[in-house]
């Protein structure tokens, strides 16, 4: 009898926020006719395809996720495991953005959502008929419905964690810099070409440009002094790690000045390093970003997520000066054994 009330209550609840949704559409078309909501830029579902953003359990309850959303509504496609039903499910919101499901009577964290939704908007549908484009015959396929805490705003991810596991690969430059680096050996300067992420990190971009072109100038004992890469060297070099330079004041790795000042703050944490010749800020810790830059070596630094914002990553070496300079100029100290400089830097136009 208890089950039955049950799901007598939650039918009735489930209608109810169907009502509510089918309003708030007709509030989204009135407002659109009169010029205060935005042309609805509804993202489609792909088949469950992504993994899940955490470790998830034994038994592999979820295999993927699929999503989409509209102006106002973001829902969640998940392939479970076979053998389940709905009575087996239950989904849960902790606070406006934990997202997890019960399944016969355990709790598993599926993450933490982009964004905020509306914590009494929450139903769920097994395997309905609309669904056969999604799943190959005999899978189960559970739509999670949630509203947007913020009506009209545009999800680029489900997950918090997607956002949090961007590699440089991912990303399309929206500039490109370059250094000119002259090894003290007799040998000529060589071009590295590095792609910025603009969309992603447009503050500290801009201040590796602004220095790549030396736009802006410091008081330094009453003279003006440019902040340029121009001429300064690279200070360390660990083999198969990383190369450090754009120390703009002391050129050995205790000087660092930016465009906004001494410092500037941490402007996102989410590129990782995944990819080998990264670029990243060097710093004493959390929003302490200047001049200093490195470029890694090696394909995976995880040890740095989360610690230095990576703004770009080299995209053309003209010479493979890299490779050599990771072969033959480094220490395990650091220590570079010749003068490494960049003679000359930019920005390279469209």
């Amino acid at each position: 009898m208890l089950q039955g009330m049950v799901s007598y209550y939650r039918s009735n609840y489930e209608t109810a926020l169907r009502q509510i949704k089918i309003l708030r559409r007709q509030v989204y078309q009135y407002e659109l006719q009169l010029g205060l909501a935005p042309e609805n830029t509804t993202k489609q579902a792909p088949k469950p395809s992504y993994e899940f953003p955490t470790q998830l359990f034994p038994g592999r309850w979820f295999e993927s996720y699929g999503w989409e959303q509209d102006m106002e509504e973001v829902r969640i496609f998940v392939k479970i495991a076979e053998g389940t039903t709905k009575g087996d499910v239950e989904v849960r919101l902790r606070g406006t953005s934990d997202l997890h499901i019960a399944v016969t009577g355990e709790t598993y964290d599926l993450g933490r959502l982009s964004h905020d939704v509306d914590a009494s908007y929450v139903y769920w549908i097994f395997n309905t008929n609309e669904h056969q484009e999604k799943t190959s015959e005999g899978e189960k396929l559970l739509q999670i419905n949630l509203m947007k805490r913020k009506r009209y705003e545009n999800w680029k991810s489900c997950f918090e964690s997607e956002l949090n596991t961007k590699s440089s690969l991912q990303l399309t430059p929206t500039a490109t810099a370059y250094l000119d680096v002259d090894i003290e050996d007799g040998s000529a300067s060589h071009r590295l070409e590095i792609g910025l992420f603009g969309d992603d990190v447009p503050r500290t971009c801009a201040n590796f440009m602004a220095l790549c072109r030396g736009e802006e100038s410091l008081l330094v004992n009453g003279s003006p002094r440019k902040l340029s890469y121009k001429n300064t060297e690279f200070h360390a070099l660990y083999p198969g790690i990383l190369l450090k330079g754009g120390d703009v004041l002391g050129q050995n790795g205790t000087g660092s000045h930016s465009i906004y000042g001494p410092v500037f703050a941490d402007e996102s944490l989410a590129i990782k390093h995944t990819a080998v010749y990264t670029v990243g800020m060097a710093n004493d810790g959390s929003d302490s970003n200047g001049s200093q830059f490195y470029i890694t070596l090696c394909e995976n630094l995880a040890h740095l997520d989360d610690q230095h914002v990576v703004f770009g990553r080299v995209t053309r070496d003209v010479d493979k000066v890299l490779p050599l300079l990771s072969r033959s100029y480094g220490s395990p100290s650091g220590h570079i054994r010749n003068k490494v400089t960049i003679v000359d830097c930019g920005v390279l136009e469209d």
